[in-house]
């Protein structure tokens, strides 16, 4: 749920979100990837960063290269059980190249419940 005016992301000039709750190894657990592929990931990767949530991102055009979609494949193929989690996949290719949103653009609706009420979410 968004409760931002949204003209304010129009000024992003980078790939930004709000960040997640947990850090990037959460979002791999026993039961969605393999052990090889974990280990791939912990080599090739630090799960120990934060990580955002997918769904409000904000970026340019211009940051999707002509090499964008082999690489984001490329990734999906090395990790195949990943295939249907687009947010564990984008936060490993912008890993290290994300700016980080203000949690009004991107409110967890799980915040309701528990604060209790909702006048007093900011």
């Amino acid at each position: 749920m968004v409760i931002n005016s949204l003209n304010e992301l129009k000024k992003v000039r980078e790939f930004a979100a709000v960040k997640d709750f947990v850090p990037l190894k959460y979002q791999f657990t026993k039961n969605s990837i393999t052990i090889k592929e974990y280990n791939y990931l912990k080599i090739n990767y630090d799960l120990n960063e934060d990580c955002f949530n997918s769904g409000v991102m904000a970026f340019e055009t211009k940051l999707i290269k002509s090499d964008t979609y082999k690489k984001l494949k490329n990734a999906i193929l090395k990790c195949p059980k990943l295939y249907n989690s687009d947010q564990s996949i984008i936060n490993l290719y912008f890993q290290d190249n994300w700016k980080q949103l203000q949690m009004p653009y991107n409110l967890y609706t799980n915040l309701f419940y528990y604060e209790g009420n909702r006048n007093n979410i900011r």
